[in-house]
């Protein structure tokens, strides 16, 4: 499994059939250079183990990159949290299949 570039015009969408990692880094404190991150796994309905575990090793290989301070998230489809619907505004788009 590759990961792939989702360019920002598809934020938001997601295929049912695959697994994602969506990074939100942003600064807790505005007058301190500190700044925090929040990695999420999404999974779609028809989404492999394979590939869900692909994006669980993911997300830990981007926290190692990051210094091992990222906070983990699990994202169901259909069940996500507040949190992560935020990032896109409160909604998101499910697309039938798999990215190629």
């Amino acid at each position: 499994f590759v990961v792939k570039p989702w360019p920002k015009f598809k934020y938001g969408r997601f295929h049912t059939g695959d697994s994602y990692v969506v990074c939100n880094s942003y600064k807790p404190d505005p007058d301190k250079p500190k700044i925090a991150h929040d990695i999420h796994i999404w999974i779609g309905d028809e989404s492999t183990q394979d590939e869900y575990g692909t994006a669980a090793y993911k997300m830990t290989e981007l926290d190692d990159k990051l210094g091992g301070i990222a906070v983990h998230h699990r994202e169901i489809q259909k069940a996500e949290s507040e949190q992560f619907l935020n990032y896109f505004n409160g909604k998101i788009i499910y697309l039938a299949g798999g990215v190629d």
